[in-house]
């Protein structure tokens, strides 16, 4: 690893020579031949900059402040006919070549493996006049709203994006994302995943692509639990095999064996069911175990393809508690990089957006994960400020100069830890 004074340089040249090479294309511009030939006050370099210093001031004061142009006397209409003529191609290009660049640094693993979490969020939007329903579908919460549906693949020992799939809300299919990101998966990953992806097709495909994966599913007594009919020992804790038959057939031999056969409704959308092929063998383990949350007990039940040789009952507690990283993720990217605020209702300025601002994520993170140095004050251990960090490097973002002091300034400013806190903090 270089020395604390050079990483944000690294990472920095890292950022620059990834936006250099997809800007050098012309595959970006909806007219390459005409878009950007004439010299304007906006030049194609402000606008590609654009969505990454877009903050939720800009929208307060419904134009973003440009650096690269003193005059601030721009028109919102010029701003959107220029960000018109690039799509969202040039900033998912960026956001791939820089994890290219840099993934070299991942070297965090779990017993050789890298732990990638998955999971949804909504981004909120407005409605596009032209296209009014592409965004409005129904929320987790109930309801329906405008909004696109971020499903990210997020290594969690190394804090950083390593994939996205991005879903208008009236497209959103967790599911279907959930094995389009699984194909892209670097060998030796573990996927980890919350209930709502539990689906007995999915972990069938994971097994056939070899993929080890460790998914929350319901608990038996749920009436959707695929625990349902199967036995189960009457124990509050438990690591068993489940072993069923996935079956196209809805005859009465499956209705009478429900505890080893599992009839597949949608049997008709997924190609492994033919004419010839009517079952399915589906091998893998069901654990059971406790856990405590805000000094509550409850249960936790898990499906996993991982060898009980190689993961013992504890690895596989540990691999599914890593993944709240995720959700700590995502806030940050909607508050910390402002994603919360969406500048456009346009699909693909709103993809621009987001792909900026998981590229400016990964850079900070990678920041912070060289620069962090946990240190014991008083009670706590302390953690790198990372509110602090992402302040900072916005602040040098597309500056060719970086005070000598910022890795100093960074690493000095922490706030406590507070790992595996059960009860609720008590506000004075």
């Amino acid at each position: 690893m270089s020395s604390p004074k050079s990483i944000i340089k690294k990472y920095h040249r890292d950022f620059h020579t990834a936006f250099s090479r997809v800007a050098a294309r012309q595959d970006y511009l909806n007219n390459p031949d005409s878009d950007f030939s004439r010299s304007r006050i906006l030049s194609k370099a402000s606008v590609l900059k654009m969505p990454y210093r877009l903050t939720n001031q800009s929208l307060q004061r419904f134009i973003p402040n440009i650096p690269d142009i003193p005059n601030q006397s721009i028109s919102p209409s010029a701003i959107s006919q220029a960000r018109d003529k690039v799509t969202s191609h040039f900033y998912k290009k960026h956001f791939q070549l820089f994890n290219s660049l840099t993934c070299k640094d991942d070297t965090n693993l779990f017993h050789g493996y890298r732990l990638i979490a998955v999971d949804g969020s909504e981004i909120n939007v407005l409605a596009d006049q032209e296209h009014p329903q592409l965004t409005n579908g129904r929320s987790k919460k109930g309801g329906h709203h405008h909004f696109v549906h971020l499903n990210a693949a997020y290594d969690v020992l190394n804090k950083v994006f390593v994939d996205v799939v991005i879903q208008p809300g009236s497209q959103k299919n967790e599911d279907a994302a959930l094995l389009e990101l699984m194909k892209s998966a670097s060998d030796h990953s573990i996927f980890i995943a919350d209930r709502g992806y539990e689906s007995l097709m999915t972990f069938y495909k994971f097994n056939q692509n070899n993929v080890p994966f460790v998914i929350r599913i319901k608990n038996k007594e749920s009436s959707t639990s695929i625990l349902k009919y199967y036995p189960t020992p009457n124990l509050e804790e438990y690591d068993i095999p489940f072993d069923v038959t996935l079956t196209s057939k809805n005859n009465s031999y499956v209705k009478q064996h429900w505890d080893t056969y599992k009839y597949i409704s949608s049997y008709k959308k997924h190609p492994e069911f033919t004419k010839e092929i009517k079952e399915l063998p589906l091998n893998m383990r069901v654990i059971r175990y406790k856990a405590v949350s805000e000094g509550k007990e409850s249960y936790i039940t898990v499906a996993t393809n991982l060898s009980p040789d190689e993961f013992d009952t504890k690895s596989i507690q540990e691999i599914y508690r890593l993944r709240w990283q995720e959700e700590i993720s995502f806030d940050a990217i909607k508050h910390l990089m402002d994603l919360d605020t969406i500048h456009s209702r346009k699909m693909e300025k709103i993809l621009s957006e987001i792909y900026a601002k998981l590229t400016l994520y990964n850079l900070c993170s990678r920041i912070r994960n060289a620069l962090e140095q946990r240190k014991k004050k008083k009670k706590y251990i302390h953690k790198l400020d990372f509110s602090f960090c992402v302040d900072r490097i916005r602040e040098i973002l597309f500056s060719q100069k970086i005070p000598r002091d910022l890795e100093d300034r960074i690493r000095k400013r922490t706030q406590p830890d507070r790992p595996n806190r059960a009860d609720k903090r008590i506000k004075g």
